[in-house]
């Protein structure tokens, strides 16, 4: 018997791995080709979206942007008419003020020539041995009185009687204040306006 030594070793006895064969390298090659047209297709469309989004979002700033313009020149017109406010108001007041003195008139023409007799007699009639005035102030829409009394309970009080009054009935509280300057006697201060 011949017997013969085989060397297994040798790279002609190892088996031949084949990495794919060529219909698998093609079907990859097919995969890959049609991989890369989907994305692109995909990215293709989301670019034309992000365009038209981009597109709008400039369109919106051009808006936008005429608008802050129109609205610059239109605060600039008013900053320029801030006088004419001035004037207006000045002339509301006026004519407030007329208003106020025709109002009077109207409802006093019995006692129109009368002058503030009135009033000082409204005031008189009201009398309350602890206070005595200081400072009278009468004209047809305003009245203010300043004066003192030895207990400030007694103030609000006095106060509350003008409503008894004819003459006073129609004033509206503006100020009222009550200050203790010395240890035995209060100060007091009201003024008033005639109520519409």
């Amino acid at each position: 018997m011949i017997v013969q030594q085989i060397n297994l070793y040798q790279d002609r006895f190892r088996p031949k791995r084949v990495v794919g064969s060529f219909d698998q390298l093609i079907t990859l090659l097919v995969l890959l080709v049609a991989g890369i047209g989907v994305a692109s297709y995909l990215l293709s469309s989301q670019l034309e979206s992000e365009q038209q989004r981009l597109e709008q979002a400039r369109a919106e700033q051009a808006r936008l942007s005429s608008q802050v313009v129109n609205l610059n020149a239109e605060i600039d017109a008013l900053v320029r008419n801030s006088g004419l406010d001035q004037q207006i108001e000045l002339t509301a007041r006026e004519l407030a003020a007329h208003r106020r003195a025709l109002r009077y008139i109207q409802s006093d023409q019995e006692n129109y020539g009368q002058g503030f007799s009135p009033f000082l007699s409204a005031i008189a009639r009201v009398n309350v041995p602890e206070i005595w005035l200081q400072k009278i102030r009468y004209s047809y829409d305003s009245v203010y009185l300043k004066g003192s009394s030895l207990n400030e309970e007694v103030v609000p009080g006095y106060f509350a009687s003008f409503s008894d009054e004819d003459a006073l009935s129609d004033r509206r509280f503006e100020m009222f204040e009550v200050n203790r300057s010395e240890d035995w006697k209060v100060d007091f201060e009201i003024s008033t306006e005639m109520v519409p």
